[in-house]
């Protein structure tokens, strides 16, 4: 039977209650297995609008008789059955339940998508997910969790977005992550070797007045750019630890073992055109990076 792990939060109701519930379900269906479930983790809400109720987070790791389609339906399913409402975007729910991983399958169809597109820069997701399911393999990372959690606790938080449009990054700022974290963000880097070497001194400077930013976000208009700035990361041996680009668009990892292509490669891939909804997820993105 395939391994597959879940993630599970609600910010309404007797939360703790309303996870045990989901659980409870989830195994009530014949040829599905608990394996484990994580501890409960509290956090803030992010990129949510309608509540500003604290979310607990955990993960559950099955074996399942299920196909994945039919697997992602019986989480949709008992949803329902615990009372979601779908209507505002990432915001307040009783029960929210995403398929993280199924296997080691990659599949990119709606509105199936493993492994789960936000979750490996998601502290809140990987954070459980890593004390069940550390040796689980992330087939678009390349990597273990255990391996993802590194990087996202052992890497500089340099992000690098490569822009579809020009238009998309005009309204991302500093200011759009305060205040809950403090970020500079670059448009406009005429020099790319010394905005680099100067966002990581920044970031590893603790005696900057104020302090170090949270994260250092490097706006890239054009692929050319793109190939540059790889160039200036391999001669300066550093590399992002979040990349962010259309899910079209050339990939920025090469499929090699070492250096800045080596695993584990951490991407949120956007696949939207509306510049509103591509802000939310680029910010939403950073921001769970960074906090818990």
């Amino acid at each position: 039977m395939p391994e597959t792990l879940i993630a599970l939060g609600a910010n309404l109701s007797n939360r703790s209650e309303v996870l045990q519930e989901a659980i409870d379900l989830i195994v009530s269906r014949p040829g599905v297995r608990l394996l484990g479930m994580s501890d409960v983790l509290e956090t803030r809400p992010i990129g949510v609008s309608d509540s500003d109720a604290m979310f607990l987070n955990a993960a559950a790791r099955f074996d399942v008789q299920l196909p994945p389609r039919e697997w992602l339906q019986h989480l949709l399913d008992t949803e329902i059955e615990l009372g979601r409402e779908r209507t505002i975007r990432w915001g307040a729910r009783k029960i929210d339940l995403d398929l993280l991983l199924y296997g080691n399958q990659i599949i990119i169809s709606q509105p199936l998508w493993v492994p789960h597109p936000r979750m490996a820069f998601r502290r809140f997701v990987m954070q459980p997910a890593v004390q069940i399911a550390g040796d689980m393999f992330h087939p678009g990372c390349g990597a273990t969790l255990a391996e993802v959690w590194q990087a996202l606790n052992g890497q500089p938080n340099f992000v690098v977005w490569l822009l579809d449009k020009l238009e998309h990054g005009q309204s991302i700022t500093s200011q759009s992550f305060e205040p809950e974290v403090h970020c500079e963000v670059v448009t406009e880097a005429t020099d790319l070797r010394t905005t680099v070497a100067e966002g990581f001194a920044r970031l590893e400077n603790e005696s900057v007045l104020g302090g170090p930013p949270s994260a250092f976000v490097l706006m890239l208009p054009s692929e050319s750019s793109a190939a540059s700035l790889k160039t200036v990361l391999r001669n300066q041996n550093r590399r992002p630890k979040l990349v962010i680009r259309n899910a079209f668009s050339t990939p920025w990892f090469g499929q090699v073992s070492d250096g800045l292509d080596a695993p584990p490669r951490i991407e949120l891939q956007l696949d939207n055109d509306d510049p509103k909804r591509i802000r939310q997820e680029v910010v939403g993105a950073i921001e769970s990076m960074l906090a818990l």
